[in-house]
Formats: C-alpha cells, structure tokens, sequence
C-alpha cells in the first residue's frame, strides 16, 4: 500500500484527478448566441424584519428574444449571488413568472420575446450586508438545445429591510 501511494504515483493520479473534473465541468456547454436578453431591473435585498426569519431575496426582470429558427424551452433555472471578486456567496431554486403567473418552463417559438420575472425561493440565508453590500447576480437555465443560459446583472447595492 505505500508503493501505491508513493510519490511517483501521486502525479498520474492527481492528472487523472484533474482530466475528469474537466470533463464533468465541459459536458454542458452554454447554448450559443440564440438567446438575446436585456437586464429591465434587479433588486438583491436582505429581510431583517422583526417577528420573521432573516432571509435573502432577489428579483431579476429580463427580456428574452429568440433569435434563432427553432422553438428553444428554458427550464430549472438557478440563481447565484457573487461578490464583486465573483466569489459565490449563495446558490438557490429561482421561481420564474411570466405575465404573474408561475411557470417551470418557457418555450420562445423563433423571432418572439417574453418579459420574465425570476424571484428567489423563500428561506435562502441572509448574507453580511456590511460586508458584501454590491454583489452580482445571475441566473442560469437549461435551453431545450443541450446547453446553459447565463442571464447576468453585475454590481447591485444590497438593500436591508428592518
């Protein structure tokens, strides 16, 4: 057992390590520039409201155009807050509404464009607001295409309500 773990070993096994991890992070790619968008308003704030539980919430209102031919589907979207450095601080479900009402996914036949809201789940832990008071916030989404939309909002001042 120690040869095995000796230090000429240690090099192929932590390539290997390494080639797999790549692999698994290569195997989704993002969709390609089907999808057009544009950020109307964001808002990140942090609930400290006495008699609740403190908690994180974010809003996210996009424009989507398909640019494409084809129908493209958005579905299981995520949201993240990052810190300016892009440090993620929270990963959490993201509810999407289009025209109010609550829809797991989207479908954009060729050449239309929808206004979404995507709002965070209840109960994501609140974040140090002194500390982290601009972050970023993007959400993510699977495209019917085997692929990944990124929807980005870069420096947004975290509120508090109190």
């Amino acid at each position: 057992m120690r040869k095995f773990l000796s230090q000429r070993n240690k090099i192929p096994a932590t390539c290997a390590i390494i080639l797999l991890s790549l692999a698994g992070c290569l195997s989704v790619r993002e969709a390609p520039s089907v999808i057009s968008y544009s950020v109307e308003e964001v808002n990140v704030w942090c609930d400290f409201m006495p008699g609740v539980k403190p908690s994180l919430h974010a809003q996210m209102l996009v424009n989507i155009t398909n640019m494409s031919p084809d129908s493209i589907r958005l579905f299981e979207f995520t949201g993240s807050i990052f810190d300016i450095t892009g440090y993620p601080l929270r990963r959490f479900t993201v509810h999407a509404y289009y025209e109010g009402n609550r829809v797991r996914e989207i479908s954009l036949p060729p050449a239309d464009s929808l206004q979404l809201d995507l709002r965070s789940i209840r109960d994501v832990p609140p974040i140090d607001v002194e500390r982290f008071h601009t972050v970023s916030y993007s959400v993510v989404c699977r495209t019917s295409l085997n692929g990944i939309v990124i929807l980005r909002a870069d420096s947004i001042q975290v509120f508090t309500t109190q």
